[in-house]
């Protein structure tokens, strides 16, 4: 797992979805429009993330990435209230 830090997240924000939990950037404004979104998907994170933060590469090796194994394969980036979340 990432931290919060390396993920560009100053202020985390949990949320859940299909029944996990999942944290976001609870910064003001993050987002506008979906397209200002990202969808975070590696063996390290399922999150999702304005497209301005850097993501940290995932050292980690698997066979399949972390929103697959959480049942959310087809989960997508969104902007929701001014934050980037995943949704179903």
């Amino acid at each position: 797992m990432q931290t919060c830090v390396a993920l560009g997240i100053k202020q985390p924000l949990a949320t859940c979805l299909a029944g996990h939990c999942l944290v976001v950037s609870n910064e003001p404004a993050s987002c506008s429009s979906d397209k200002e979104c990202q969808r975070v998907d590696d063996c390290c994170t399922c999150t999702a993330l304005p497209v301005a933060a850097t993501v940290p590469t995932c050292q980690k090796l698997c066979l399949i990435n972390t929103c697959t194994s959480w049942g959310l394969p087809a989960s997508t980036a969104k902007c929701v209230g001014g934050l980037c979340r995943l949704v179903p």
